[in-house]
């Protein structure tokens, strides 16, 4: 029998126990059968009972680099899914003939199965032995599964940098539209060049003497080199010495800076310094500054008139400047990093959320290409059962085309994620990371997602959308996929939802799943259980750096859920009842969340948005793609890093908010990426941290090539940015690094019975060569631990 197919442990004795006095069918599920029509197809999921655990995989990827991680966790699971479904899938595969069933996908990372089945078929399926719990798709709306306060709405006053290509096919509610006589402003798609919609402004009656302007009122407030770029036709017009932009402080006295009667017969570039030309005005640019394009004549097109696209505002773009960073991300530290060279370059990351309009030309070249398919052959080239996916997969519609489809939510997460700033600004953290784009809704989308980012070797998710009670998600089914990519070598960064004030959801249920599972490392002096790969994202206000209050607020639970919903329908794993809290009125800790804090606004960050536009974002949906870039950043300082390395830098070097140490609003503190950065320059990590007692350990250490290191060991470990172990200490030996700045050596665990369950401690310090970059004093790796067993 193969040496990682797991066996019913004690906690599945309890499990098989509780199957029998409820039924596999869920109760919502069985209420749907017996009252639709017995011909009806249910959309469901069926779990079975066997799930591998992450102990019967950490021993395959010991020492293993994390791209072979991926492939070796997979190819266990999906191994393990063939063997223990067979019986399931031969009876959807049979109904399927008689259009009985339709199976969807295999969820070989939850051993489960997606699919629609009449009433007859999901009894047929429950008999089954080893089925666990056969359960209906739950369909959300994209409000409850988005982790944005609300729907940013749009204002009159516009943001830079600016952008509107027109597009979506009519006017953005930031134009303000004045005509006289017939004229007229209209968004048109004929007759133009560029793209498939303008914007024309002329009169709707020829011989009609009509004036049409729009007019956009800017926040430009503290900017110095603002410009204006657009692309303009005349259409014959006569010379009008008013016609063309104008500028006004107030929206009542304007100046015109640039007359746009000119002989051209196609569309020109026209560029204009905004800022110089406000100063030449003896204008100031202002909260509320006004940039009107303005036409005045009698005809309508092709005789007469003006025709808009591409009108870009934004800091460099009439000088031509290098794209700068907005300020929330320089305030996280990124840009410190950016300028030793990393920007998240060879990392890739995936966004599951809601689809992304990848060619927004700030994503445009972060997304991913699938190096295993060749686009548009209609062929399934790299095996994975689906079909050309050149840069993700639509597992809302199981097709290759993540595209939003109107969504603006995924676009925007990926521009405070990876947006490169070839607009002009920098909105990403990590802009020179590569994204895989997962567009998804239900939680089986989710799941199914998190099984694809495995599938194709991602290093970092981060999702802004989560599932809520008291809709009863299936909570450790999340668990389950976390712990798997943890194994993996997979680091997720999820958002905590923004429900903090909102006691429909109560802790310890106001942190949603999956940002509830527990983190990849222990902080110092929090309640310890099982991990996964999950970083729960919390929020700071920018404008005044103070809690975001509506973002999800701890501690969270991991304990018998019958105590607080006595007919959960969802059998559970007692293995997981690692962070009880008790019930509502629990006095048990739970377990601390969120695990940090990075940015959000009110009025919104600025992003990319649809139709290559910039737009808003907030609530902890957009704080948590911060976090995700700069994991990224993190892996490309250093690739050696495993998640639990990543998420002991990330909150060790944290800035402490709230109560001293990680609480359960600001978790470890706000997030400081360069800090963290400089304690993964020296990395040691462990290839086994449970190891039985007279067995062997192999520590790898990396780190500055042709340098010296020394490991101290100690029983004890408290939270400081600069140092981590408890005195005493024990210096325990010198290791020289080659010139690929690497050394290993193993260390004997003791024989003695008494030593069982001790937790060792360790950790390097190094003498630092590149001062420049990583500052004075010495390099000091993240703690490692290792707790010995029986």
């Amino acid at each position: 029998m193969s040496a990682f197919l797991p066996r019913l442990l004690v906690g599945f004795l309890s499990f098989s126990a509780a199957a029998s006095a409820q039924s596999v069918i869920d109760p919502i599920l069985r209420e749907q059968m017996e009252q639709g029509s017995q011909e009806a197809l249910h959309e469901c999921y069926l779990v079975h009972q066997d799930q591998l655990q992450a102990s019967d995989l950490e021993p395959l990827v010991r020492r293993v680099p994390r791209a072979d991680r991926h492939r070796i966790v997979a190819d266990a699971l999906k191994a393990h899914c063939q063997r223990s479904l067979e019986e399931a899938r031969q009876v959807l595969r049979q109904a399927e003939q008689f259009g009985r069933a339709r199976l969807h996908d295999e969820l070989w990372m939850g051993n489960a199965l997606i699919f629609a089945a009449q009433p007859a078929v999901l009894e047929e399926l429950a008999l089954i032995p080893g089925t666990d719990r056969i359960r209906p798709v739950q369909e959300i709306s994209w409000q409850a599964n988005q982790d944005v306060a609300a729907t940013p709405s749009s204002t009159s006053v516009a943001s830079v940098p600016f952008y509107d290509d027109f597009e979506s096919g009519s006017l953005g509610p930031w134009w303000d539209i004045e005509t006289t006589g017939d004229g007229y402003v209209e968004v048109r798609s004929d007759a133009f060049p560029e793209g498939d919609f303008h914007v024309v402004l002329a009169s709707s009656v020829d011989g009609s003497t009509s004036t049409a302007s729009m007019t956009l009122r800017l926040d430009l407030a503290g900017h110095t080199d603002v410009g204006l770029r657009f692309l303009h036709k005349e259409f014959q017009d006569e010379y009008d010495v008013f016609e063309g932009v104008q500028i006004s402080e107030d929206g009542v006295l304007y100046f015109s800076i640039e007359n746009l009667d000119v002989e051209f017969i196609d569309y020109r570039s026209v560029t204009i310094d905004l800022a110089a030309a406000a100063a030449n005005q003896g204008l100031t640019l202002t909260e509320t500054f006004h940039v009107r394009f303005l036409w005045d004549d009698n005809f309508d097109v092709p005789s007469d008139g003006y025709a808009f696209d591409n009108i870009e505002i934004g800091p460099g773009v009439a000088s031509e400047l290098a794209p700068v960073a907005t300020a929330h991300v320089h305030a996280l530290q990124a840009p410190r990093l950016w300028e030793l060279g990393y920007r998240g370059n060879g990392v890739l990351i995936a966004n599951i959320d809601a689809g992304v309009e990848i060619d927004h030309p700030d994503l445009a070249e972060r997304t991913w290409v699938n190096p295993g398919e060749i686009p548009g052959n209609l062929i399934d080239d790299d095996g994975n059962g689906m079909i050309d996916d050149i840069v993700g997969w639509d597992f809302l519609f199981n097709d290759n085309d993540p595209d939003p489809q109107g969504q603006t939510h995924g676009t925007r997460t990926a521009g405070l994620m990876v947006g490169d700033g070839a607009s002009g600004v920098i909105t990403g953290v990590a802009p020179g990371a590569t994204m895989a784009v997962c567009r998804t809704l239900f939680e089986t989308n989710y799941w199914s997602a998190q099984q694809y980012c495995l599938d194709i070797g991602v290093d970092v998710i981060s999702a802004s959308v989560s599932f809520k009670w008291p809709e009863r998600p299936d909570y450790h089914m999340h668990r389950q996929l976390c712990e798997m990519e943890l194994v993996a070598g997979i680091i997720h960064a999820n958002s905590t939802g923004n429900e903090g004030q909102d006691s429909s959801f109560p802790v310890p249920f106001n942190i949603p799943a999956p940002a509830n599972c527990p983190p990849p490392w222990t902080y110092p002096g929090n309640p310890d259980g099982g991990r996964t790969s999950i970083l729960a994202c919390g929020a700071l206000l920018f404008d005044q750096d103070s809690l975001y209050l509506e973002g999800g607020q701890g501690p969270a639970a991991w304990d018998d859920l019958a105590l607080y919903d006595a007919t959960y329908p969802n059998l559970q794993n007692p293995s997981f009842w690692d962070y009880p809290y008790g019930g509502f009125q629990g006095t048990d800790p739970g377990i601390v969340k969120p695990d940090l804090v990075t940015y959000t606004q009110l009025s919104g960050l600025t992003t990319t948005s649809n139709g290559a536009s910039y737009d808003v974002m907030d609530g902890t949906s957009a704080a948590t793609p911060q976090l995700g870039g700069a994991l990224a950043l993190l892996l490309d300082v250093q690739p050696a890093a495993l998640p639990r390395h990543l998420a002991a830098a990330v909150q060790l070097t944290a800035e402490d908010r709230g109560a001293p140490g990680k609480d359960n609003s600001y978790g470890a503190g706000k997030l400081q990426v360069f800090d963290a950065a400089r304690r993964l320059v020296l990395l040691a990590s462990l290839d086994n941290i449970h190891p039985d007692l007279g067995s062997t350990v192999t520590f790898d250490v990396h780190g500055e090539p042709m340098t010296t290191s020394i490991s101290y060991l100690s029983t004890g470990l408290f939270a400081d940015p600069r140092f981590n172990l408890v005195p005493p200490l024990i210096r325990f030996w010198i290791h020289p690094l080659d010139e690929n700045g690497h050394h290993s050596f193993s260390v004997p665990m003791p024989v003695n019975p008494v030593f069982s369950g001790l937790s060792l401690h360790f950790q390097f310090i190094a003498s630092i060569q590149n001062i420049e970059d990583w500052g004075p004093g010495l390099l000091v790796s993240v703690p490692e631990t290792l707790t010995i067993g029986e």
